[in-house]
């Protein structure tokens, strides 16, 4: 999901480098790389591991690619976890 991710924004903001879009990432909370790497504010990448089990089943891998996440970093205004139980009722509505 993080190179899909990063390729979208590097897209959008080059095609709107005047004008930016605010992008923002959500993850499930159980795989949250993203989301842990913008809340430190250092710009170094977090790793998930443990069990990642949930509703978005290929979204987690807990890893950011490092091409995607020097994009993400510099351009993704809001970075969301969302909670199991609030996952499930996101993704059954």
């Amino acid at each position: 999901m993080v190179p899909l991710a990063g390729a979208v924004v590097g897209y959008f903001s080059n095609l709107y480098a005047d004008n930016l879009p605010t992008f923002v990432v959500v993850e499930a909370e159980a795989a949250a790389c993203l989301y842990k790497g913008a809340a430190a504010g250092d710009g170094d990448i977090r790793i998930v591991d443990g069990d990642m089990q949930t509703i978005m089943a290929g979204l987690a891998c807990g890893e950011p690619n490092t091409i995607s996440w020097d994009i993400l970093k510099n351009h993704v205004k809001y970075s969301l976890l969302l909670l199991t139980g609030l996952l499930q009722m996101v993704c059954v509505c």
